[in-house]
């Protein structure tokens, strides 16, 4: 397995985690401390510390979503991943969304996850 096809299978782990809506196994992708960036408006804008309870409240808006990987490039630890969503609101809409997402890895874990979403669209 080359180290692009580990990088991928570690994060296809990780958007499966947030897809199951399993916060122990998304938690498990992240490293101690690790840092998590939403680039756009909203409430979960701006930067924090990558959290059980921020995973949490992120869960209470959806009933359902599952993530695409489209496109993936490895540098070093450094990862840009182009990310594809679809899935359902809690309030019952449908949901789509394109990313492009940053992350940095050490030990096979994420230590920064930046992600620049678009603007959701209906389904």
């Amino acid at each position: 397995m080359t180290r692009h096809d580990e990088i991928r299978a570690r994060l296809e782990t990780f958007f499966a985690a947030l897809g199951a809506r399993d916060v122990d196994a998304a938690m498990a992708c992240y490293a101690p401390g690790a840092r998590l960036e939403v680039v756009a408006p909203g409430p979960f804008g701006g930067e924090h510390v990558a959290s059980r309870e921020g995973l949490q409240a992120f869960f209470r808006t959806i009933s359902e979503i599952r993530f695409e990987i489209l496109g993936l490039i490895v540098d070093g630890n450094r990862v840009a991943v182009e990310v594809k969503s679809t899935g359902r609101l809690a309030n019952g809409k449908p949901y789509q969304n394109r990313y492009h997402d940053y992350f940095e890895l050490a030990d096979g874990r994420i230590t920064v996850f930046r992600e620049y979403p678009t603007f959701p669209t209906p389904a």
